[in-house]
């Protein structure tokens, strides 16, 4: 039986500071488990909500939206998981949700069961979309097109060059500190550059991988939209993981730009991260999706 009372780190007050607190266990309802969490992860939403007093936590709150751990207990009408299964799920900025405590409900639905071959430690996020059609919907969509990933090393980017990989993208050029290059070309990426390289020699360099146009580029970190939209063909896409800054703009030059986003606990999103969570299962056990690495 789950304790009822766990340690949480929570957010005091908008822009506060973060505490480690004391708080109640909520017990599971109807269609939910309890998980007690053994690895989360920082989303970078989490450190915006803090410096931008987002108004997205009851305070004080707990963050962290990214959870593995084991099923502690089963509400009423779960038939998907049991006492004892290990799990991957998408948490949300609520109280009973959120990741960065010791126990967290979990809609039993959303949550994927972790294969017995990988780790609980460096699950990858759920959720979001990229304005890009998945593989397993239309298998060709992409297949030998470049796509240039920019911060292959981060969490998100380990998996975004393994999902390229999937969709047939080639080559996948993605910008690291070259001591990454062996393992990123192990994840899926055919080329490796530097990236210390300022935009006119990255420009230069991919020049040498491909004669074709760069309709897709993928900012991973985030301070590198800049760089991405000056790589960009028309009629290009650059995929970002932050709103646009100043100078990217839709239509300008014929290029264009989606965000990642979403979250599948959203009513809107549920199906989506059903699908997600039975994919990525068959793709972990499989093999083709290899749990990221934590840099330092």
């Amino acid at each position: 039986m789950a304790p009822t009372e766990q340690k949480a780190l929570v957010l005091l007050t908008t822009g506060g500071e973060f505490a480690v607190q004391s708080k109640s266990v909520t017990t599971s309802g109807a269609g939910e488990v309890l998980a007690r969490i053994e690895s989360t992860a920082l989303n970078p939403m989490d450190c915006k909500v803090k410096a931008f007093a987002l108004p997205f936590v009851s305070y004080p709150g707990a963050l962290g939206t990214h959870g593995a751990g084991v099923v502690e207990e089963v509400g009423e009408g779960v038939a998907n998981l049991k006492k004892g299964d290990q799990i991957l799920w998408q948490g949300s900025f609520t109280d009973e949700r959120a990741t960065f405590q010791q126990y967290a409900l979990v809609k039993a639905d959303l949550a994927a069961k972790i294969p017995d071959n990988a780790s609980r430690d460096g699950q990858g996020p759920q959720g979001g979309g990229a304005g890009l059609t998945p593989f397993y919907a239309a298998p060709n969509t992409y297949t030998g097109q470049p796509l240039v990933v920019l911060g292959g090393p981060t969490s998100a980017g380990q998996y975004v060059i393994q999902l390229a990989r999937l969709s047939g993208f080639s080559p996948i050029i993605a910008t690291a500190s070259v001591k990454h290059s062996d393992y990123l070309k192990s994840l899926g990426a055919t080329h490796v550059l530097s990236r210390d390289l300022a935009t006119e020699a990255l420009s230069a360099e991919i020049d040498e991988v491909t004669s074709q146009p760069i309709k897709y580029v993928f900012d991973t970190v985030g301070g590198a939209q800049k760089v991405g939209w000056a790589l960009l063909a028309s009629g290009g896409t650059l995929v970002l993981t932050l709103p646009a800054v100043e100078g990217i703009v839709r239509g300008q030059d014929g290029k264009t730009f989606v965000n990642v986003g979403g979250n599948v606990n959203y009513p809107a999103q549920n199906e989506l991260g059903r699908e997600l969570d039975a994919r990525l299962i068959q793709l972990l056990e499989s093999g083709l999706i290899k749990v990221g690495r934590h840099f330092q």
